[in-house]
């Protein structure tokens, strides 16, 4: 871009998590004393995503490489009680992928395997349906044509992958499927103290590449029907508001980034950080 760091405010979304205010710490330190940018500002990349979307508030989820998290943003502000973390993302299920497809051919590399799980996967609408469907029904077969010239039916691998997300405990992770961690943060909205955000779970937005598997909207819409705490709000589940969503959060960040009336608040000066520190 040959543009100077020092002439010009940066603006840097950082990634939720119980380190945040760690990291942040950290980022103030290298911008404002290291790089001497005039300003710095700091956006939790869950609250950019919800930018991304066209909206300020939202329960969302982020479906990435190495991790799935939820949580409930309020007008910009990532609500701390609500996050969830899973550690599952599409980085997992390309390995389970992988690994099933090698134990009946010599040899899948996992870039291969990447390129199955996004040509061919999908999350069933119902999992142990479509399972018993397709072990005891030939016609539902999946052949794939693998590098090595072998040919496997993987419709039931391929199945299992898909559903990972929402069964951790497939790859051995002891933790929440993603319906239930959104389950979990939506709690945080029916809270008495909370009154104001019980219509917050009704519209789940979802991002991050995992998220762009086929079904898994459809998926989750029936999955949090079942759940009391936001069963009784219809929820819907926009995984596909934004053909993007596998770079909200950088779009996000663009749009505030952008907006000048932001800045002002968002942003912390360098003469404000070298006089309070």
């Amino acid at each position: 871009l040959q543009a100077s760091p020092r002439a010009q405010p940066l603006l840097v979304v950082d990634r939720a998590g119980p380190d945040a205010q760690t990291q942040r710490r950290h980022y103030l330190e290298a911008v404002l004393e290291v790089i001497q940018a005039p300003a710095l500002g700091l956006l939790n990349d869950l609250a950019a995503n919800c930018y991304a979307f066209g909206r300020t508030s939202g329960l969302i989820f982020d479906a990435g490489a190495y991790s799935t998290r939820t949580a409930v943003v309020v007008e910009g502000f990532v609500e701390p009680e609500s996050f969830c973390h899973i550690r599952v993302g599409g980085q997992q299920q390309t390995h389970m992928l992988q690994t099933a497809l090698q134990e009946r051919s010599r040899k899948v590399s996992e870039s291969v395997a990447e390129g199955l799980k996004l040509q061919h996967c999908r999350t069933a609408l119902q999992y142990e349906y479509e399972l018993h469907d397709i072990r005891h029904r030939p016609l539902r077969s999946e052949i794939l044509q693998l590098p090595d010239g072998h040919q496997v039916d993987a419709a039931e691998d391929l199945l299992r992958c898909a559903e990972l997300l929402l069964h951790p405990g497939m790859a051995g992770v002891r933790e929440p499927g993603l319906h239930e961690a959104l389950a979990s943060s939506a709690a945080f909205c029916c809270e008495p103290k909370q009154w104001r955000l019980r219509s917050l779970p009704s519209l789940v937005l979802g991002c991050g590449g995992a998220s762009q598997m086929p079904g898994l909207a459809d998926r989750l819409t029936l999955e949090l029907t079942h759940i009391p705490v936001v069963g009784n709000l219809q929820p819907l589940v926009a995984c596909e508001a934004t053909a993007a969503r596998h770079h909200a959060a950088w779009l996000g960040g663009s749009l505030v980034a952008s907006a000048t009336a932001c800045r002002a608040e968002a942003f912390v000066t360098r003469a404000e950080y070298e006089e309070h520190g």
